[in-house]
C-alpha cells in the first residue's frame, strides 16, 4: 500500500548537553545491575540476577527490562538500584492475565506508553506484541495471534514473526492521511519484524475501517495493523521505495529527526532509515559487509550485528553493536561513527577507553528528559543491556568516593583499637560503583600501613603506631591517622582523625627479666623471664656496656628461658628481653619471627673464672715406688670456667720443670654448696719411660680451663716420687710347718743369688 508523506513528530526531545570528550570528571562504565554469571534473581545492584536482557524503556526513575532469557519483563528503580519482576513467571509461554500468572517467551524489547501506564512488549517468541496494565495489573495481547507468519489487518487477526524492535510515532490527529482517507490518531506503535524482515505498524483506526470508511462495530480503540516498508518474507539490502525497499532481520528502531525512523538492520550490518516524507528507505550508514571501522568524516563505517539502537544525550544515534561488542556513535546528519565504549569481548567497570561489554543490546540514553532522582552522586546519562553479561551497565560521569575514618579514638596501657571506616561510601550507586579499597596510613607519613573497611589493632600494634618513648614525654598526646579509599574506577578521597594517648603504651609489653646471681659461672649464663601476652616469641640481648652499643650476641626463642653464651672471663655482661608480636610484613626476611616490642627491665652478672687449683691426694711424702708405672690420685677445685684437662710437671733429681706428656679429664665434677665452685677428681698414670727413669722426681700438677685456656700450677711441689723399678720383688711366699714356736717361709725373689 503506497502512502503520501506523513507530519511526524518526534517524542524526544533532542537537547545536546555538549560532547562527550568535554564531560568532567570523565565518561565510565559501570553495572548498575546484574552479574556475569546471571540467572532470575531479584534484589539490588549488583545482587539482581538477569538472562540476556534486551530491550530498554524508560519511566521516570523506573527502567523497564525485556529480560529475553527468564521470559520476563524486569524493572530497576533508579532511585534505590533495586530490581523487581513486573510479569512474568520465568517459564516460557502465552498466557494473558494478572502479572503474577501470565508468561512470555523470549520478549525482545519493551516500550513504555505513559498515556495509558502501559507497557508494550515485542514478545519475540511469542510473535505477539502484549500490553502490560501498569495499573491494573494485567496482561493482554495487544497485536498477534501468537503463531508465526505475515499478515496486515486488524492487530487480533494480524501475524508476526519475531517482533524484535518497537518504538512510537506521533501523528498529529488528523493531518496524516493514508492514501485511501483513513485518519490515525494518537501514536503508532512501529513494530520491527525480524523474522519478516520488514517494519511493521499497529495503530488505532479512529473508528474507521482501514479503507477509511465508517466501519460496523468499529470504535475508537479499534487497531489496525500495516506493513510501512520492507519486503514481507523477502530478505535483501536493498535502497528504494518503502514497498520495495529490504532488509535483513531489522531490530532496533529509533524515532529520528521529526520525520524519519532509524533501523538497525542487523543481518545487513547496517542503520538504515525510513524517511517518512520521501516514503524511501536509505542506508546511514554500513554497506552490507560485517566489520568494525570507524568513519571520522567521508567515507563507510561498518557494523557487526547491530541490534539496538537510541538517542544519545549529544543528539546521535547510540548503537549497540552486538558482534563487535561496542557501543558505537553515529551523526545520522554527518554519518559520522565512532566508538564509544568497547573493544574486543570481556566484563570490564572502566573509564570508557578502556570498559569491555559482550553483545551489547539495548541503549537507553537520557537526552534532555529529567534525568533520574540518584540517591547519591550523579546519574548516569546512559544505559545499556549487556546481553551476553546478563546485566545492565551504565555510562556516566564518575564521582570520587567519600572517606570517612570514624573516631575520634582514645587509647591507653593496655588498649587495642578497631578502626572504622564503615561510614565511607561511594556515591554513584547508579553506576554500580563502589569503594574497593581502604588505606590507612597510621603513622600519617604518608606511606599506608593496613588495609580494610575496619582495622583492628591489638596493643601492641596500637604501641608500635602511636607509642612514643622519649623520655620526658607527657600525657595525653594526639596522633594523626590518615584513610584513604578507592573505587572501583580509580578515584580517592582521604580522612583523617586524631587519636589521643593517655599512658604509656608499653607498660603492659615489657616481659620483666628475673634477677641473676651476682656472679655466673661459666662460659654460658641461663637467664628467666615473665611472658607478654600476644608475644609469638622473644629476644634477649647481651651486652658489655649499659647502653647495649657493644651487642655481643643475641638469642630468638619462643620460651621464657634463653641461654647466654661465648662469654668471657672476669666480664661483666648486661642483659635485656624483648617480646616479638603477629608477623613480619609479606616479602620480610630476617631472624625475627615477628615485630619487636618494648625492651625489659636489665639485669647483669659477672662471668668470674679462675684456673683450677689441683693437688695430688697420696697420703704420704715421699711417695716409694717399687714399680716403673704408677697411679697418682688428685683433686682441683674450680671457680666459674668448668674444667678442660689437668697436666703433670716433673723435676728430676732436682733438674729443671719439665711437662710431663698427655693430659687427663676429670673422672668426676662436684658443685661445692654455697660456692660458685666445683671440685673435680680423677687419677693419673705416671710412668718412668716416659719421664727420667729410676729416681727422685718432684712432681706439680696444674689445671687448664674452658674459657681462656688459662693454666695455673700449684707453686708449690705437690709431691716428691721416689722410684726404684729393680729392686728384688718378693712374690709366692709360702708359709709351712707351723707350730707354736716356729715355721718354715719360702718366696720367689727377682734378686739373683751367689
Amino acid at each position: 500500500m503506497l502512502r503520501r508523506p506523513m507530519t511526524v513528530v518526534v517524542a524526544v526531545t533532542l537537547a545536546l548537553v555538549g560532547a562527550l570528550a568535554a564531560a568532567q570528571p570523565p565518561l565510565v562504565l559501570g553495572t548498575i545491575a546484574g552479574s556475569p554469571t546471571g540467572g532470575l534473581v531479584n534484589g539490588f545492584g549488583r545482587e539482581a540476577r538477569f538472562q540476556s536482557p534486551a530491550g530498554m524503556t524508560r519511566d521516570g526513575d523506573i527502567l523497564y527490562v525485556a529480560d529475553a532469557g527468564n521470559n520476563t519483563i524486569r524493572a530497576i528503580d533508579l532511585t534505590t538500584g533495586e530490581v523487581t519482576t513486573v510479569a512474568g513467571t520465568g517459564s516460557p509461554g502465552f498466557d494473558d492475565g494478572p502479572v503474577a500468572t501470565a508468561t512470555f517467551n523470549s520478549p525482545r524489547d519493551v516500550l513504555y506508553d505513559p498515556r495509558a501506564n502501559t507497557l508494550l512488549v515485542a514478545d519475540s517468541g511469542n510473535n505477539a506484541i502484549r500490553a502490560i496494565d501498569l495499573s491494573a495489573g494485567e496482561v493482554t495481547t495487544y497485536a498477534g495471534t501468537g503463531v508465526a507468519g505475515w499478515n496486515d489487518g486488524y492487530a487480533t487477526d494480524a501475524q508476526f514473526n519475531e517482533p524484535s524492535g518497537l518504538c512510537f510515532v506521533y501523528f498529529a490527529a488528523g493531518a496524516a492521511q493514508k492514501t485511501d482517507g483513513s485518519s490515525q490518531y494518537g501514536p503508532t506503535v512501529v513494530v520491527a519484524d525480524t523474522g519478516n524482515h520488514c517494519i511493521r505498524e499497529t495503530y488505532d483506526t479512529g473508528g474507521t475501517s482501514p479503507g477509511g470508511d465508517a466501519g460496523q462495530g468499529i470504535t475508537p480503540g479499534t487497531r489496525f495493523v500495516s506493513t510501512l516498508c520492507g519486503m514481507p518474507g523477502s530478505p535483501g539490502y536493498n535502497n528504494a521505495r518503502a514497498d520495495l525497499a529490504q532488509f535483513n532481520r531489522p531490530v532496533g528502531l529509533l524515532s529520528f529527526g521529526g520525520s524519519a525512523i532509524l533501523i538497525a538492520d542487523s543481518g545487513n550490518h547496517a542503520i538504515r532509515k525510513f524517511d517518512a516524507y520521501a516514503w524511501e528507505v536509505d542506508t546511514v550508514q554500513g554497506d552490507g559487509t560485517p566489520g568494525d571501522e570507524n568513519c571520522p568524516g567521508a567515507g563507510i563505517a561498518r557494523f557487526r550485528t547491530p541490534l539496538g539502537i537510541g538517542m544519545g544525550t549529544d543528539g546521535w544515534a547510540w548503537i549497540g553493536d552486538s558482534e563487535n561488542h561496542r557501543v558505537r556513535r553515529l551523526d545520522a546528519y554527518s554519518t559520522v561513527v565512532d566508538t564509544l565504549v568497547g573493544s574486543v569481548a570481556g566484563y570490564l567497570d572502566a573509564p570508557l577507553p578502556l570498559a569491555l561489554l559482550n553483545r551489547p543490546w539495548a541503549v537507553v540514553a537520557l537526552g534532555g528528559t529529567t534525568p533520574p532522582a540518584a540517591p547519591k552522586g550523579t546519574a548516569p546519562i546512559a544505559f545499556v543491556s549487556d546481553n551476553g553479561n546478563h546485566c545492565i551497565r551504565a555510562i556516566g560521569e564518575n564521582t570520587p568516593p567519600v572517606a570517612r575514618t570514624g573516631g575520634p579514638y582514645t587509647v591507653g596501657p593496655g588498649d587495642g583499637l578497631l578502626l572504622d571506616g564503615s561510614k565511607s561510601f561511594d556515591p554513584d550507586v547508579l553506576l554500580g560503583d563502589y569503594i574497593t579499597s581502604w588505606r590507612w596510613d597510621l603513622n600519617n607519613d604518608g606511606t599506608p600501613d593496613r588495609g580494610g573497611e575496619t582495622v583492628a589493632l591489638s596493643p601492641f600494634d596500637v604501641w608500635w603506631h602511636f607509642g612514643d618513648s622519649r623520655p620526658g614525654v607527657t600525657y595525653p598526646y594526639d596522633r594523626r591517622i590518615v584513610l584513604e579509599v578507592t573505587d572501583l574506577f580509580g578515584a580517592t578521597d582521604t580522612a583523617s582523625a586524631l587519636v589521643t594517648v593517655t599512658g604509656d603504651l608499653s607498660a603492659n609489653l615489657r616481659p620483666t627479666l628475673l634477677p641473676e646471681p651476682p656472679w655466673t659461672k661459666g662460659t654460658e649464663n641461663r637467664l628467666d623471664w615473665t611472658g607478654v601476652a600476644g608475644a609469638v616469641g622473644y629476644e634477649l640481648e647481651w651486652s658489655r656496656g649499659t647502653n647495649f652499643g657493644a651487642i655481643v650476641e643475641s638469642l630468638v626463642t619462643l620460651n621464657l628461658t634463653g641461654l647466654a653464651t661465648a662469654l668471657g672471663h672476669n666480664v661483666t655482661y648486661y642483659y635485656h628481653v624483648r617480646g616479638l608480636f603477629g608477623r613480619l610484613p609479606d616479602g620480610a626476611t630476617g631472624k625475627l619471627p615477628g615485630l619487636p616490642g618494648p625492651w625489659s627491665n636489665v639485669e647483669f652478672s659477672t662471668q668470674d673464672a679462675r684456673a683450677p687449683e689441683s693437688a695430688f691426694t697420696t697420703g704420704s711424702d715421699p711417695l716409694r715406688s717399687h714399680t716403673a708405672r704408677t697411679r697418682l690420685p688428685w683433686t682441683s677445685t674450680e671457680s666459674g670456667s668448668g674444667f678442660a684437662n689437668m697436666s703433670l710437671w716433673y723435676s728430676f733429681e732436682g733438674s729443671v720443670l719439665t711437662r710431663y706428656p698427655g693430659r687427663w679429664q676429670a673422672d668426676g665434677v662436684t658443685p661445692l654448696p654455697g660456692q660458685n665452685e666445683e671440685q673435680a677428681t680423677g687419677t693419673l698414670l705416671f710412668d718412668v719411660a716416659q719421664a727420667a727413669g729410676d729416681g727422685s722426681y718432684e712432681l706439680w700438677l696444674s689445671g687448664r680451663d674452658n674459657v681462656t685456656n688459662d693454666e695455673a700450677t700449684t707453686g708449690y711441689r705437690d709431691l716428691r716420687l721416689i722410684v726404684d723399678s729393680t729392686a728384688p720383688q718378693i712374690t709366692d711366699i709360702v708359709v709351712s710347718n707351723i707350730t707354736t714356736d716356729s715355721a718354715d717361709i719360702s718366696w720367689k725373689t727377682s734378686e739373683r743369688c751367689t
